[in-house]
């Protein structure tokens, strides 16, 4: 196994002359003269002293072993700072990157082997020096006996369980003082295990957390109304309205998260976010064909919203300027007699569905001017599931896109200004 081990230390060596390597302004450097300075100012006296066999040509010229042929040996303990170098090479950060990307695995499952590989190697170490002071048990059984035994104490004292069944001899000095070392350092290290577990597990499911967390912050807002508003249909709107939210956009701040990549993926990446209500907003697709890419600068305008039966989504007192987009249900227009308190509702013939809009006077009517209904729009299913594209949100669309926001004005129906509008 030595042998094996010098041999791959050896051929790292020897490729490591003729390796390229990145300089501080992240050039690729092929200069044999500039690698061979580089490598021989920085990794080749610990790969020297770490890979060539001291040991063994001492053994060969002194013939007698002393305190000194036993200190070379130490020599090869500078094979422990080249795991870092190791390390490096393999990239190990990236390949769990790729493991965690390709094969759909839990990034907690990954985090849970670090603390796990730490402790082994803990107690490894634990179990090559107990084993090498304790005289007793290298002469009582054999080799793997001998480890797995060693092995069985180093965790059982990391792990503070203790059976007493393998202990330490009370005449050894040397023992003793590494069973307390042990017991101090295995403390420390499964400490630190428990707390990555705890942490792993609390973390398991973030967005099912990060859900927990938003109920929580809606209950004290919640409470807060309860306190200026007492009406338990308001309440119920609000709670109504957040699950909905929280069910179309999920817990994470994906606008934000967007807004990270590059035109050309906010594209794709919103279009792959609402792919599920796209065949219900056909508007869209009439601007995109005219306009590519418009969709998706629209849809991160879009809010959504639920309705309960019989609620009422605007009217003269509400005035909210809201284009809707159903996606699911449908509401009834109720035209009102006059403008007093004491008017009467008709139903009208307009009735809006999935795949349809509402709300075309809302926008086309300039901001300038002030609105009121003369029209009452009530949710007449069970429920109806919207998408609200705000006039607000239309105007900032003007600024920035006014071809996409004349494409939009286009869809609009203008003649719902007179029949909407007083």
């Amino acid at each position: 196994m030595n042998l094996c081990i010098d041999v791959c230390f050896g051929l790292d060596m020897i490729l490591s002359f003729q390796t390229a390597y990145f300089d501080k302004s992240q050039t690729l450097v092929f200069s044999r003269k500039l690698i061979i300075r580089k490598y021989t100012s920085g990794w080749l006296p610990i790969d020297l002293v770490s890979t060539v066999p001291f040991d063994k040509l001492a053994n060969c010229v002194f013939k007698r072993r002393n305190a000194g042929f036993r200190a070379i040996k130490l020599f090869r303990a500078m094979r422990l700072v080249r795991l870092a170098k190791i390390q490096q090479k393999l990239k190990l950060g990236e390949l769990a990157e790729h493991v965690e990307d390709n094969l759909g695995i839990n990034p907690s499952i990954l985090k849970l082997l670090k603390p796990l590989i730490v402790m082994g190697a803990v107690a490894h170490a634990l179990t090559c020096i107990f084993f090498r002071a304790s005289r007793r048990m290298r002469q009582s059984k054999k080799r793997p006996t001998q480890y797995l035994t060693t092995m069985y104490w180093a965790f059982a004292t990391m792990t503070t369980v203790g059976y007493g069944d393998e202990k330490p001899s009370l005449n050894s000095a040397s023992s003793l003082i590494v069973t307390i070392v042990s017991q101090v350092l295995g403390t420390m290290i499964f400490a630190y295990v428990i707390g990555i577990l705890v942490s792993i597990v609390t973390n398991l499911d973030q967005a099912k957390r990060q859900l927990q967390a938003e109920k929580s912050y809606l209950s004290d807002f919640l409470c807060e109304i309860h306190s200026i508003s007492p009406t338990s249909e308001l309440l119920l709107r609000v709670r109504r309205n957040h699950h909905h939210f929280l069910l179309i956009s999920g817990v994470f701040d994906e606008r934000r998260i967007v807004d990270l990549f590059p035109p050309h993926m906010q594209t794709v990446s919103t279009v792959y976010v609402h792919r599920a209500v796209l065949p219900y907003l056909p508007l869209f697709s009439t601007i995109e064909k005219k306009y590519m890419g418009a969709v998706a600068i629209i849809l991160r305008s879009l809010r959504p919203a639920s309705y309960s039966s019989g609620q009422i989504i605007n009217s003269a007192r509400i005035s909210a300027r809201e284009l809707h987009f159903i996606v699911k249900g449908s509401v009834n227009v109720l035209y009102t007699t006059c403008a007093s308190k004491c008017a009467t509702d008709t139903i009208s013939d307009e009735m809006y569905g999935p795949q349809t809009f509402f709300g075309d006077a809302m926008i086309l009517t300039p901001t300038e001017k002030r609105v009121r209904l003369k029209i009452r729009i009530v949710c007449s299913s069970r429920s109806c599931h919207c998408f609200v594209f705000c006039k607000s949100d239309y105007n900032t669309l003007r600024d920035a896109y006014s071809l996409v926001a004349q494409a939009i004005d286009e869809q609009l129906d203008p003649s719902y200004i007179k029949r909407w509008i007083r």
